[in-house]
């Protein structure tokens, strides 16, 4: 296991397993409301 500190990240956390991600910072969420609200997703 890998532990890295990204100073842009807002709040929340990134987890790489493989070649998935979860994405569960606050940036992440943000965007997943702008796209919902934009019609895109």
């Amino acid at each position: 296991m890998t532990w890295l500190e990204d100073s842009a990240l807002l709040g929340g956390a990134v987890i790489r397993l493989g070649s998935r991600v979860y994405d569960g910072s606050v940036r992440g969420q943000l965007e997943q409301m702008k796209q919902h609200l934009a019609g895109t997703r």
